[in-house]
């Protein structure tokens, strides 16, 4: 096994821990790290395997424990939860800012709140089958998207944060000799990863 597939093993295994634990500890409403996880497994780990089953692995693991529910339900939300993924390898992937990624956290919110809340009106038979119900379904989501937005953001700042001081810590710029800044090498004081 090369030392990029131990990488991407142990972040897989990271993440997919973060996100169980996300969802079976306490938390306000829609409030966990799944999407954020999707943003940064496809902005890091791009469209491979790996970035492709954190978020399923991570969902079936935990509804083990926090309990299964409709499959047409849960089809929608773990597809949802995927578009994270390729959100976060094609427009984050090579392109990060503070505003891409804040756009994106956001539009993945957005997403997840019209197709969850569409499937749940037309799948729960708790809504008239009509325009009316469909407004009623989408008022009662307010305090859930509030939520949601929430917890998109602050994970998502959370992880993102957390690699960029990662890799500013363990990285420091790298110049020529003329002191001009050529790219970024490892710090001296890092310990070699064996």
């Amino acid at each position: 096994m090369t030392k990029q597939m131990k990488t991407n093993l142990l972040l897989f295994a990271g993440l997919v821990a973060l996100g169980c634990l996300g969802r079976i500890l306490p938390h306000p409403p829609n409030f966990t790290p799944l999407a954020a996880i999707g943003l940064f497994a496809g902005y890091l780990l791009g469209s491979n395997r790996y970035s492709l089953l954190v978020i399923p692995c991570a969902m079936l693991l935990s509804d083990a424990f926090v309990g299964f529910y409709d499959p047409q339900l849960m089809i929608v939300i773990y597809g949802t939860l995927l578009c994270a993924v390729v959100i976060g390898a094609v427009l984050l992937r090579g392109n990060l800012s503070v505003v891409r990624l804040g756009i994106c956290s956001l539009a993945i919110s957005t997403i997840f709140c019209v197709t969850t809340n569409l499937a749940w009106w037309a799948m729960s038979g708790m809504y008239e089958s009509s325009l009316n119900g469909l407004m009623t379904c989408f008022a009662n989501a307010v305090p859930f998207f509030r939520y949601t937005l929430m917890g998109d953001a602050f994970w998502t700042a959370a992880l993102f944060g957390s690699y960029a001081l990662v890799m500013r810590s363990a990285f420091q710029p790298v110049a020529d000799s003329t002191g001009t800044a050529t790219g970024v090498g490892p710090r001296q004081n890092v310990l070699p990863v064996s």
